[in-house]
């Protein structure tokens, strides 16, 4: 299958993204997309960085750019059959023009589908929150998904959260590597490989925020539980082919 991979300007984005390739990139033909953050030292066929507004003064998502022209037109040309995005805006922007499967694979989801939020809200808004301009794009982007999986470990634990219908969770790949920033990733490798440790929260990046909170909210378990109804990544992928 052709996948494009469209990671988030954060740096949590990108150790997704890296977990994603490492566990199914040999079974599919994979591009990626993403920003210098979410990037690091990963080789991408796009970094999108020019379609940033490095004044700072833009309050909303701008689609009409000459950039944001031509990596519609290389996506146009790679024709893949499914874009998998990270609530990446513009190549969730693009899959919905030119009519393309497109996934949101994304913890950051978990803010859209819990309604128990009032904890987040009243204390981390000015982290998470974005322009309302730019909040309803991405309403826009998440209402027109085929998917809007939430990539978290809480979706295996006792006394899950309840999400709205249209959301279902999908099981990080494991791989007990620990980062030390608290992000999906990592949460879920403490989590599922039994371990103690604790990873520091960046206040600069609304997954970390977000992921963390909330396992602190529902997360009250001593032992780790398996939840046979939440799938891996591939198990969608198998089931679209």
């Amino acid at each position: 299958m052709k996948l494009l991979i469209a990671a988030d300007n954060r740096k949590s984005s990108g150790e997704t993204l890296l977990r994603i390739i490492n566990s199914y990139g040999k079974f599919h033909n994979i591009r990626i997309a993403g920003y210098s953050k979410s990037l690091d030292k990963l080789n991408a066929d796009w970094n999108i960085d020019a379609l940033l507004d490095w004044t700072g003064k833009s309050k909303s998502i701008n689609i009409e750019s000459s950039n944001y022209a031509l990596l519609s037109r290389e996506i146009k040309r790679f024709k893949p059959d499914l874009i998998i995005s990270d609530l990446e805006p513009y190549c969730s922007s693009i899959a919905i023009e030119q009519g393309i499967k497109l996934w949101q694979v994304s913890p950051t989801l978990l803010y859209y589908a819990i309604e128990d939020r009032v904890f987040i809200n009243k204390y981390y808004s000015k982290n998470i929150l974005k322009s309302n301009r730019y909040q309803g794009f991405m309403n826009y982007i998440i209402r027109n998904s085929d998917k809007r999986l939430i990539l978290s470990h809480l979706g295996d634990i006792e006394n899950a959260p309840q999400l709205s219908e249209e959301f279902d969770w999908v099981r990080p790949p494991i791989n007990n590597v620990l980062s030390l920033r608290a992000s999906a990733i990592a949460l879920s490798d403490i989590y599922f490989g039994g371990m103690k440790e604790k990873s520091i929260i960046d206040y600069s990046d609304e997954e970390s925020i977000l992921c963390s909170k909330f396992n602190d909210l529902f997360l009250k378990q001593k032992e780790t539980t398996i939840n046979d109804n939440v799938k891996y990544l591939s198990q969608f992928l198998e089931s679209s082919i």
